[in-house]
């Protein structure tokens, strides 16, 4: 099974060697996921470690009182981005606040089809047409 590879690191690397690090998590990150998704078919997590947040805003610094790092806020999507397995966003309900809360499916390297069936099998049974956040 051939290693998924997503886009590049962008224009924000400084040297050789810091794009060298760079690769190497890169690797051990597509090495794990390879590894994970032989045993299993599809990754479940939440979008959002903590509630949605203004899109004009900074994301937040802190969840549950403890500080978190600059990804942090969104640290179960970038991931993905980085290694380029597919993955959906699903509807998954709503906070006390009223705010939407959402599913990430994510699947192994080439598996689209597999995560848009679950995604769609899920939408059906879990349908969230008729509720929308205040704005």
């Amino acid at each position: 099974m051939p290693l998924c590879t997503g886009n590049d690191a962008g224009g924000s690397i400084r040297s050789v060697k810091e794009l060298t690090q760079i690769q190497a998590l890169r690797w051990t990150l597509n090495q794990r996921l390879l590894t994970f998704f032989q045993k299993f078919d599809l990754l479940l997590t939440p979008t959002m470690p903590s509630e949605p947040f203004a899109a004009e805003g900074p994301p937040p610094d802190i969840i549950g009182g403890q500080p978190i790092p600059l990804l942090g806020a969104v640290a179960f999507t970038y991931p993905f981005n980085l290694s380029g397995h597919p993955a959906a966003s699903v509807p998954a309900g709503f906070t006390e606040n009223g705010l939407p809360v959402r599913l990430q499916i994510v699947g192994a390297c080439h598996a689209d089809d597999l995560v848009l069936q679950a995604a769609r099998a899920y939408e059906k049974m879990r349908p969230w047409n008729d509720q929308w956040p205040v704005l």
